[in-house]
């Protein structure tokens, strides 16, 4: 009896140390896999916010990509608006050169037979300026209109290079075809045009 007492203590002692030993290794192998789960999840938790980072970096250099474009779009068209005006001034001058020409009393009839046409009156007036209304009576004898159209010529001069104004009797129509406006037209077509192909999408 003596020695089964020491015996059983013994193997008492021996389970119980293996059973610790049992519960060492599970908490040791269950720490390693926490371990290792965090490690794994904070990789990913790393590469997400790596990746949204370069995205924001992206989406950043996108928008001042597309800022310095504009701007440089802009700058370019105020450029070439500023050629363009400088051209037309410089057309006017020529302009202005060439009212003295014959040419140009042959282009002043055909714009006021299509213009008077197109106010589609029995009766229109036209303005003139100063130099051409020296020479009227020339002016209206060239021109070549129906017969049931009548056009008045206006004594007051206006304040144009060339051309002319043409509108109805009571004044609600008005075509303005002095060079000025000729000019300011076409000037407009063509900065529009370009703005168009500078800020295409």
């Amino acid at each position: 009896m003596s020695t089964l007492i020491p015996k059983i203590g013994e193997e008492i002692l021996a389970e119980a140390q293996a059973e610790a030993k049992r519960r060492i290794e599970e908490a040791e192998k269950e720490a390693k896999e926490k371990i290792e789960k965090v490690k794994v999840e904070a990789e990913k938790e790393a590469e997400t916010v790596k990746a949204k980072a370069l995205e924001e970096i992206k989406t950043l250099e996108g928008r001042r990509l597309s800022e310095a474009r504009r701007v440089a779009s802009i700058k370019m068209l105020e450029e070439k608006n500023n050629l363009i005006g400088k051209a037309f001034q410089e057309a006017l001058k020529k302009l202005e050169k060439t009212v003295e020409s014959e040419a140009y009393i042959k282009s002043l009839c055909s714009i006021i037979e299509t213009t008077a046409l197109q106010l589609g009156e029995a009766e229109v007036r036209v303005r003139l300026n100063s130099k051409d209304l020296k020479r009227k009576n020339e002016i209206l004898k060239n021109l070549k209109l129906p017969s049931n159209l009548k056009i008045t010529v206006d004594n007051t001069p206006i304040n144009t290079v060339g051309g002319c104004i043409l509108e109805t009797l009571d004044g609600k129509i008005r075509i303005d075809e002095t060079f000025e406006a000729r000019v300011a037209a076409a000037e407009k077509a063509i900065k529009k045009e370009i703005a168009k192909i500078l800020f295409a999408e």
